[in-house]
């Protein structure tokens, strides 16, 4: 009987970071632990929020409008007497679940055409790369500000138009990586092997990669969070009465001469999200460190 050759090294796909050294060098960085902790934090509170908040956050107490901190409202009022604190926590729902929905837009899109792009080269490249080019040089906030004008004002359209401004980055990045990854031994073996090229891409290609998509995911959450307040500061996101950071900044904004207070809260947590999002993108970038085709 004929003994079975070994199976190659080089046939064998290779994920291009080992998951428990990037664990390990992660769990070592206290910056990134912290803004992963951070980040569970509100999750968990945007998730209690639907179920749960201290007061009605669309309840409105005229004769308790713009107040301060206080027993009864612990970050205040706002200039319909609604509970800050409240509207916080459900405005922390509308910002992540809009973030996921832009960010999920542009990797649903992105990625598959990079993929594709990388791969095959060629007159796909080229168009997609023009296409790609085009959306990368218009200014973004009259992009989103055209894209919602013409679908109308509301929470989806200025997510489809935040995803739309992201597909480029996600796309660009995953055509490079492809680039890199294509022209490895166990990309080639499996070529040769007759493996389809829609099986070398899930199975060989996007595992490689995987670890700078994630990086990108992160800092592009932080572009949807800042997106997404900006529009709706401008009327063209959440609207009334949903609760979103940006909304509530410009309602306080409005009162800023009688009371400034109900402005700062939602402003902080819009700077903090954004601050821990950005620095759990760098906290990974550095655990993954910099990878080409499986190698550090």
């Amino acid at each position: 009987m004929t003994a079975l050759a070994p199976v190659s090294a080089a046939a064998r796909p290779r994920v291009s970071y080992r998951p428990g050294r990037v664990m390990r060098r992660f769990l070592a960085d206290r910056v990134g632990v912290t803004a992963l902790v951070v980040v569970l934090i509100l999750v968990v509170i945007a998730l209690v929020s639907r179920f749960w908040t201290p007061v009605d956050p669309t309840a409105q107490e005229l004769l308790d409008r713009l107040e301060g901190p206080s027993s009864a409202h612990w970050l205040g009022t706002d200039n319909v007497g609604r509970d800050i604190l409240s509207r916080l926590m459900r405005a922390t729902w509308t910002a992540l679940t809009s973030c996921a929905l832009a960010v999920g837009l542009a990797v649903a899109v992105g990625v598959p055409l990079g993929l594709l792009a990388g791969y095959a080269e060629g007159f796909l490249d080229g168009l997609l790369g023009r296409i790609s080019d085009v959306l990368m040089s218009l200014p973004p906030l009259l992009f989103a500000v055209a894209i919602v004008g013409a679908l109308g004002p509301s929470l989806t359209n200025a997510m489809i138009a935040i995803g739309v401004l992201l597909m480029p980055r996600f796309f660009r990045l995953t055509r490079i990586s492809t680039r890199e990854v294509k022209n490895e031994d166990f990309v080639e073996a499996a070529r040769a092997s007759g493996t389809t090229t829609m099986r070398i891409l899930g199975r060989h290609v996007l595992p490689n990669i995987a670890s700078p998509l994630l990086i990108q995911i992160s800092f592009g959450a932080a572009v949807a969070i800042v997106s997404e307040s900006g529009l709706s500061f401008l009327g063209l996101g959440a609207q009334a009465p949903t609760a979103s950071w940006g909304s509530m900044v410009k309602e306080g904004f409005d009162r800023l001469a009688e009371n400034s207070w109900s402005m700062y809260p939602p402003a902080i947590m819009i700077v903090v999200t954004v601050l821990v999002l950005s620095l759990l993108g760098d906290g990974l970038r550095d655990a993954v460190g910099r990878q080409t085709g499986g190698r550090r």
